[in-house]
């Protein structure tokens, strides 16, 4: 092996699925030569794996066999570019093969580590685990430890799916890895395989032109990935503009080629089952107001919605509901897009239109809003409450003239697609995603109404108005009958929940149900597609929407392969995250808390020792006296009162304006000025100058902080060199329980207890509420992380501490005085 890569590499294994059959194959047509046929193929695929790679064949090949190699790059990205030009070869085999013994299929694997060679032997983990990986694999797929996924480009990562286990069917060994999935299917002749970016007519993968509008075909491809990129709201602003052109004539296009990408990239949206309402002022059959909405729904709005990619929208007035006000509103509930016609202001603005308007922003929904211009060329001024919308201005009269008709259904079409970026709709979920109409009435004819793509696929049929009664005949035929039934039976229980018989059901109900949570997940045995088998996908409600007679719930499928444990006979999975505490949330919590905060807690001795703790480190003297001392966290100024009283210059800082206003009414309003307060958040101090405290005081604070390493830093940043730090934080094994009650039964020993009630009941709440290891913390610094983070930053005589009975711990340490902290 060269020794150049020797060391950390990145092995890849590529395996011939189906070799010894083949060779068989092979032999019966000529004998004695399927070995020398297949690895020439094989060499032609690997030398264009090795081109798109940029490396030698010669030097990345670390063994060959009848049926695979072995290859060992030294960036991550050569493994990514080697399969997409393996992969390629492949395919473009496949499409010319005449029939199908011709056809190849290849699976690969690929991971990283060290490469060692001791007497000739390779003694190498990474070769065995991009071996078993390459033997997890389908055909046609390439799997890739975590290890190089990471190191890959987001673009690149984009094509692989999350991260599952994998397992190797032969040894039984079980990997956690990305899967990428290669399109290599024989299609019986050559013949059309691509798409021209500019007018989306076929072409054969050998044409360097498009046949019918002769656009080069690679340079438009090219523009339109740059276009898509740009276009992220569905303008184009001076400066992009500008930077499109010189794209365009860098790659040698007109600008009519370039218009045509462009249209074609607005129009290819997936989202020809979507649906979109239209809003306008009706009137009586005959009235000018008719007359006019419609000449703008067929001459402006049809082809906006036919180049955005949505079917053909439908109105109120041609509707054939029972009611023609459910039919509204319904429609504004559910369409994926609505498009509001404003029509004339004069004498005034149409009321009906104006209110569903207002009603579809208050859903949050996407909506485009469509006026006249004036008589003068200049936009009619919008009522306030809308007068922010963004919007597209259509001539207030007919227009003969086909290029500004066109002009103002570009823009329709523009906006359009800018909302649906903004609040993406259901055909373009990442993820399986249905819209289903449960039925309310006695009949109970439930309905799958919209599939995402992701869906049909997973669920092997067109969703569309299907029933879900096969959607559950499906499921029954790819799980096994120990998962199905209760999968079944906990879908029926969560169901009865979200729509109990006795709740009167009303269009304009505004009340919204419970959301249950689901834990049987749907676990695939048999699917036509291989991929999919071994999977787990758990239902999550993700929007309910009250209607008259029925319910429309949007339900997501998302793959917990890796989150699912086997209980009772069957799967289930816990994937249910607890929202965030929202910054109001968090400060009624504070809030609460300080009315009650002094009365309780320097009653508990495992407080007032921590306390006693952080005075005596910092007053002992080493520091230069009446210094100054930051106090992070400050809450009450337990800490902080202390140490002025000491003779310290004080500088309190908390973000709860309710513990600070109880520090206030502690601080002798005619002594000495030696205590600053500040309400702010601990992350935000950058405005104070480095190195001017000569103490840091951090209690029980940084679990509560959006980000505890930026404060923690930044109070370093503060520190003098040679001063103190002393910082009491949770352990990562605490746990709050046992403190409470340790708490209530010291205070029952002492007699306080009944008097005290009431304030510790209110405690005992808001401990619970900002809970340090409450999931919805997503970032936490445990004590000991703060003990790192001190030694690596360069401080001296670092020490820890335990306290709050083991759950907690007080880390400290000086500040080096020939060097500054700095991050880790």
């Amino acid at each position: 092996m060269p020794a150049e890569l020797e060391g950390i590499r990145f092995v890849a294994f590529v395996d011939m699925v189906g070799y010894s059959k083949l060779r068989e194959q092979i032999d019966r047509v000529n004998p004695g030569r399927a070995s020398d046929q297949l690895r020439r193929q094989m060499d032609k695929f690997f030398e264009r794996g090795c081109r798109e790679a940029g490396v030698d064949a010669r030097e990345v090949t670390l063994q060959q066999e009848g049926d695979g190699d072995l290859l060992c790059f030294s960036e991550a990205v050569q493994v990514y570019h080697f399969a997409e030009g393996f992969f390629a070869a492949v395919r473009e085999s496949n499409q010319a093969a005449a029939n199908r013994v011709e056809v190849r299929r290849f699976r690969m694997g690929a991971t990283c580590g060290h490469i060692q060679t001791a007497g000739g032997t390779r003694q190498a983990e990474p070769i065995v685990r991009a071996r078993r990986l390459q033997e997890a694999a389908e055909p046609d797929h390439l799997l890739v430890s975590p290890s190089i996924f990471d190191q890959l480009l987001p673009e690149q990562q984009s094509r692989f799916g999350c991260l599952e286990t994998v397992k190797d069917k032969e040894h039984g060994a079980q990997f956690i890895a990305h899967r990428r999935m290669f399109d290599t299917d024989f299609s019986g002749a050559k013949g059309p395989q691509n798409k021209c970016p500019a007018c989306h007519s076929e072409y054969e993968n050998d044409r360097a032109t498009c046949d019918s509008c002769g656009v080069h075909v690679a340079r438009a491809q090219q523009y339109l990935e740059t276009f898509n990129v740009v276009v992220q709201d569905g303008h184009v602003n001076a400066m992009e503009q500008r930077n499109l052109d010189h794209l365009i004539s860098e790659l040698k296009l007109t600008r009519e080629q370039a218009e045509r990408i462009e249209s074609a990239a607005r129009g290819s949206r997936s989202v020809t089952d979507a649906n979109c309402f239209v809003i306008l002022p009706v009137g009586d059959e005959g009235t000018p107001t008719r007359k006019r909405s419609d000449y703008v729904f067929e001459q402006f709005i049809v082809p906006a919605c036919q180049a955005a990619g949505f079917r053909k929208p439908h109105r109120a007035d041609r509707m054939s509901g029972k009611s023609i006000n459910e039919d509204i509103m319904n429609s504004l509930k559910t369409a994926e897009m609505v498009v509001a016609y404003l029509g004339s202001p004069d004498p005034d603005w149409n009321a009906n239109v104006m209110l569903e308007v207002g009603y579809r922003m208050a859903l949050e929904q996407p909506i485009v809003v469509v006026r006249d211009k004036s008589p003068t060329g200049a936009g009619v001024a919008l009522p306030f409450s809308i007068h922010h919308t963004r919007f597209a201005e259509i001539p207030a009269g007919e227009v003969p003239d086909h290029s500004v008709r066109n002009q103002s259904v570009k823009r329709i079409g523009e906006l359009m697609d800018a909302e649906c970026r903004r609040i993406p709709t259901l055909t373009e979920s990442p993820v399986p995603s249905v819209v289903v109409r449960i039925d309310l009435t006695p009949t109970g004819n439930h309905k799958l109404l919209e599939g995402s793509s992701e869906a049909e696929r997973l669920f092997g049929f067109p969703l569309r108005g299907e029933s879900m009664e096969r959607l559950f005949t499906q499921l029954q035929k790819m799980m096994p009958q120990s998962q199905f039934d209760p999968f079944v039976q906990e879908q029926d229980h969560l169901l009865r929940t979200l729509v109990p018989i006795s709740v009167p059901f009303s269009v304009y109900s505004i009340k919204k149900p419970r959301m249950p949570l689901a834990k049987v997940p749907i676990v695939i045995e048999s699917h036509a597609r291989p991929e999919y088998c071994g999977r787990a996908y758990l239902p999550v409600i993700v929007r309910s929407t009250l209607l008259t007679g029925e319910m429309q719930l949007r339900v997501l499928y998302l793959e917990v392969t890796s989150k699912v444990e086997r209980t009772d006979g069957h799967y289930t999975c816990c994937f249910v995250k607890p929202p965030k505490i929202t910054g109001w949330e968090q400060e009624k919590a504070w809030h609460d808390y300080a009315r009650s905060y002094d009365r309780v807690l320097p009653e508990l001795p495992f407080y007032r020792e921590v306390v006693d703790r952080h005075v005596a480190y910092l007053t002992d003297g080493a520091l230069p006296s009446r210094g100054r001392i930051l106090d992070l966290g400050a809450g009450t100024g337990n800490v902080a009162i202390r140490l002025m009283q000491a003779g310290w210059n004080v500088t309190a800082v908390d973000a709860s304006w309710s513990m600070l206003e109880h520090l206030r009414k502690k601080v002798p309003a005619n002594g000495p000025p030696r205590m600053e307060i500040l309400q702010r958040q601990a992350e935000c101090l950058w405005d104070l100058d480095d190195e001017i405290f000569d103490g840091v005081n951090i209690l029980l604070s940084l679990y509560d902080m959006q980000e505890p390493r930026e404060a923690l830093f930044g109070a370093m940043r503060l520190l003098r060199s040679g001063g103190r730090m002393i910082v009491t934080e949770p352990k990562s094994s605490f746990k709050l329980q046992p403190l409470l009650e340790a708490g209530e039964r010291h205070l029952r020993e002492k007699g306080k207890y009944d008097t005290l009630q009431a304030d510790w009941e209110r405690v005992m709440q808001a401990n619970r509420d900002l809970d340090p290891v409450s999931p919805r913390r997503s970032k936490r610094l445990w004590s000991e992380d703060v003990k790192r983070l001190l030694d690596h930053s360069g401080f001296e005589e670092t020490r820890i501490e335990d306290s709050h009975l083991g759950n907690c711990a007080s880390v400290s340490g000086r500040k080096s005085r020939n060097g500054t902290a700095a991050a880790v």
